[in-house]
Formats: structure tokens, C-alpha cells, sequence
């Protein structure tokens, strides 16, 4: 990503964690200089929910219809949904049609979909999703905002896997997203108010490193 990772690390001797995307000249707390002062805690990265979906593959992605989630998403802003290969290559459904990008999204949460590795599943997984994305139902003109979208897309192909035992939530919609979509969500929303405060304020003393 090109985006700035957000760094933390603890300069004085105290509990308090300094959280910035560039590490600061001066520490906010004791004036002492962070370049040739010891550290309590040296800096690390914060683990950021967002990935390259090269990096994860047998999984459903998510990033924003438009823009990136670090710079343009907001709570009221729709989601696309998508699944990529054995590569991460990833395969998408919108209004025109079956879209494969073998390149793959960057800066997207990943949802893992597979409890464990499934031998059975993961041998078939390519060639399902080939079939499954050939199908008449993906055309561009049966395409819907409402009823048949990215993420019943999504949940067909998993289906199509007979995850359904181990995986009931794909059933419908809305017990798939509270199941799997929204905790993804969440984390990445508090990640992303994080990194904006960051951006405008340089650094800042958490006392509390729970994000």
C-alpha cells in the first residue's frame, strides 16, 4: 500500500503508547529527543486490516464501490464483494457482468471463509469458480442492486462448494454479513479513524494500546 502504516512505540518510562504515521522529532510526554534517546519500546507496525489480495487467497474480499477504504469509505458508503483464487486473483459481479482481476485489489479486507484447510475444497475451488462465474445468472443484464448482486454472486459460489454445513451463515445475506462482513468492518473502521486522526494531528498518546 502506499498509505503511511501507523506506527507505535513507547519512548519514557511510562504505560503510555505513541501512535503516528512518521515517528515524531520530540516526545509529546517528556520533551526528550526520540532519535538518540532510548526507548522503552522500540517502533512497531500496528497490524493493518487491509491487505493486497495477492496475499490471501480462498478467501472474500471487500474494499468500496469507489475509492479506497483509508481515503474514501464512511459508514454510509456501499461495499463490493468479491472471491479470490488459488493466485488472489479476484473474481467480481457488477452490472457489467463477471469481472476477473488477476492483478487483485489492493488495500481490502479479506474474510476468510474456510474454518480450516480443507483438502477437498481447495482442490476444487479454481475450477468451481471458473464455472460458477460462466453461469447465465452473472450476465451484465441480469444484474441488480437488490436482488442479484456481488454478494449473491459471492454466496452462490459458496454454495456451489456445499460449505453449507460448515459454514450456515451463507444461507442468506443478511446472517453472512452480521456473521463474517461486519466484525471485518468494524475493525477496519476504527483503523481507518486512527489513521485520519494521524493525518491531522502527527502524533498521538494512547493509554489504552486496545485500537
Amino acid at each position: 500500500m502506499a498509505n503511511d502504516p501507523i506506527m507505535c512505540f513507547h519512548h519514557c518510562q511510562t504505560d503510555a503508547s505513541l501512535l503516528c504515521l512518521s515517528l515524531p522529532p520530540v516526545c509529546p510526554l517528556c520533551e526528550g529527543e526520540v532519535y538518540t534517546t532510548p526507548m522503552k519500546v522500540p517502533p512497531f507496525r500496528l497490524p493493518s486490516p487491509f491487505l493486497h489480495s495477492t496475499e490471501a487467497p480462498y478467501c472474500v474480499v471487500l474494499r468500496p464501490t469507489h475509492g479506497t477504504f483509508l481515503e474514501d469509505y464512511s459508514n454510509a458508503a456501499n461495499l463490493h464483494v468479491g472471491v479470490t483464487n488459488s493466485r488472489g486473483a479476484v473474481y467480481d459481479y457488477n452490472e457489467k457482468g463477471v469481472n476477473r482481476s488477476l492483478e487483485g485489489w489492493d488495500q481490502c479486507v479479506c474474510v476468510p471463509v474456510l474454518q480450516q484447510y480443507d483438502e477437498k475444497c481447495i482442490a476444487l475451488w479454481d475450477q468451481k469458480l471458473e464455472q460458477h462465474s460462466a453461469y447465465n445468472t452473472w450476465h451484465p443484464e441480469r444484474y441488480s442492486q437488490t436482488d442479484n448482486n456481488c454478494y449473491d454472486f459471492v454466496l452462490g459460489f459458496l454454495r456451489l462448494l456445499e460449505l453449507q454445513d460448515t459454514i450456515p451463515a451463507i444461507a442468506s445475506r443478511p446472517e453472512f454479513c452480521d456473521q463474517f462482513i461486519v466484525p471485518k468492518t468494524t475493525e477496519a473502521a476504527r483503523y481507518i479513524s486512527l489513521y485520519r486522526k494521524l493525518r491531522q494531528e502527527y502524533v498521538t498518546v494512547q493509554y489504552n494500546t486496545a485500537l
